[in-house]
């Protein structure tokens, strides 16, 4: 344990020589003694039953009110110097490499739970999301409109946020400034918002013809449904996913989580991510987009395939599974 220790002390020594920038430290399991010689020392600052930060940024889980005696604690953008007195009460370092999707800035339109899915799927790699607001007179949003609720917590992290009213001329000017140092924009408004408000994908192109514009909708961009909005429980219906979930004769079941919604996000994170690339060879942007429907119906490829091959028409099995 003494030579892991010596060792660590010397790189970190080898590091701090070498690199004068602020960098990322990490704390496990503290106890309360040493988070309060933390604060004493000045490397983190107390705020209720949370850290929070100052200069340096500390964030610390789980809080007083559980009643634990060892914590987890991050902290982040610490000078040299609290790094020394950080290290010296047992910290180490993370790597400040930047993640894979920095260089990529990206406006976040987006609501309820598909499109926010997507972002964040960006976000978490590193992305520069800015994530425009409805201002309050124009009311709340659908999920997470408590901003420190499990919902808002959980769709929106990672994301910076401004307020914006789209409806007028000075909030779509500043949208398209924003828009304009842009690579990607995502929303998932019903198909003719965004044309209404005349944001969508050749206003924003004109502007910048690099920006990736990427669109979630219930039922596609075009079609007899794609002015209806779109629900998780209506895709999964109309996807025949629930006609193969749950017990047999017991009719049909919802999965137990919102499966449209989140494949819809992954799926269009993922196309998005091809645009950026294919972006790198044509140098132009391109509009992807997806629907709930669209995601449900290519999650249900293995029974359709089991269908198409086997002639078996696929239906509630419980917890069997047809391969």
């Amino acid at each position: 344990m003494l030579c892991c220790i010596i060792v660590f002390v010397v790189r970190f020594v080898q590091y701090l020589l070498s690199n004068k920038k602020s960098i990322a430290v990490f704390i496990e399991y503290i106890s309360y003694d040493l988070r309060e010689t933390f604060i004493s020392k000045g490397v983190l600052c107390s705020c209720g039953p949370l850290l929070e930060f100052s200069q340096p940024c500390a964030c610390i889980w789980p809080p007083d009110s559980v009643g634990l005696n060892n914590y987890s604690v991050f902290l982040y953008c610490l000078d040299n110097d609290k790094i020394a007195n950080a290290i010296s009460y047992g910290a180490f370092v993370l790597s400040d490499k930047p993640m894979p999707l920095s260089r990529f800035k990206i406006i976040d339109l987006t609501r309820a739970r598909a499109g926010p899915t997507s972002v964040r799927q960006l976000a978490d790699w590193g992305a520069d999301v800015i994530r425009v607001e409805l201002p309050p007179a124009l009311g709340t949003e659908i999920m997470g409109a408590d901003r420190h609720g499990y919902e808002a917590q959980n769709l929106h992290r990672n994301k910076r946020s401004l307020t914006l009213n789209l409806k007028k001329d000075e909030g779509r000017k500043i949208f398209f400034d924003l828009a304009r140092e842009a690579d990607v924009v995502v929303e998932n408004y019903r198909p003719q918002v965004k044309h209404r408000l005349g944001i969508d994908y050749e206003a924003v192109r004109k502007v910048n013809p690099r920006i990736v514009y990427g669109s979630i909708s219930g039922f596609g961009q075009e079609g007899p449904y794609a002015g209806r909005p779109g629900l998780d429980q209506i895709a999964q219906g109309l996807s025949g996913l629930m006609s193969v979930t749950g017990e047999p004769g017991k009719g049909p079941m919802r999965v137990g989580i919102p499966i449209s919604d989140l494949s819809a996000g992954m799926m269009l994170a993922q196309g998005i991510l091809l645009a950026l690339l294919e972006r790198e060879a044509s140098g132009e942007g391109q509009w992807v987009h997806t629907s709930l429907l669209e995601a449900q119906i290519q999650m249900m490829d293995l029974q359709v395939a089991r269908y198409l091959i086997k002639g078996e028409v696929p239906g509630q099995a419980g917890n069997n599974h047809p391969s």
